[in-house]
């Protein structure tokens, strides 16, 4: 870990995305983080400041998103990092492909046949002329905020 004296905080609306947080923080060898079913509007209510905040796949689903940033922001330490990953439509389009690729293959029976087209892919990406992102931590599935405070 860059950073080994970090203290870590998760804060999650779902104590499902919580369990799931701390199996992958235990995997990452960062099982003493401290986990916290939290909604993140309220971030401001646990009393601390972070000099590390990401959130991952969160503020776009919000009904107010401007007021969830808000909500990070006033938690941030100054001269802290903030990390925000949103989704977008176009970034979901694979998805959406192989998940369709996936339930067609699903509905025929099973067959040689079939699994010879499964290894054969019929989506293939695309590539376009955007940079690819290789190193992102990702923790968590649905509406997560993870903060670190030094």
């Amino acid at each position: 870990m860059r950073y080994p004296n970090a203290k870590i905080t998760a804060i999650d609306v779902s104590r499902e995305s919580l369990r799931y947080d701390a199996d992958r923080l235990a995997q990452s060898g960062l099982g003493g983080a401290e986990l916290i079913q939290h909604d993140l509007r309220d971030v401001a209510a646990l009393q601390r400041r972070f000099d590390f905040v990401s959130c991952i796949g969160v503020l776009h689903h919000l009904a107010d998103p401007v007021g969830g940033w808000a909500a990070l922001t006033e938690v941030l330490n100054p001269g802290g990092v903030m990390h925000v990953m949103l989704y977008s439509a176009a970034a979901r389009l694979r998805v959406q492909a192989m998940r369709t690729e996936f339930a067609d293959l699903l509905r025929r029976p099973m067959s040689d046949d079939l699994l010879r087209e499964a290894r054969q892919p019929r989506h293939r990406p695309q590539r376009s002329g955007h940079r690819r992102v290789n190193r992102l931590l990702y923790l968590g599935r649905s509406a997560r905020s993870v903060a670190a405070p030094v």
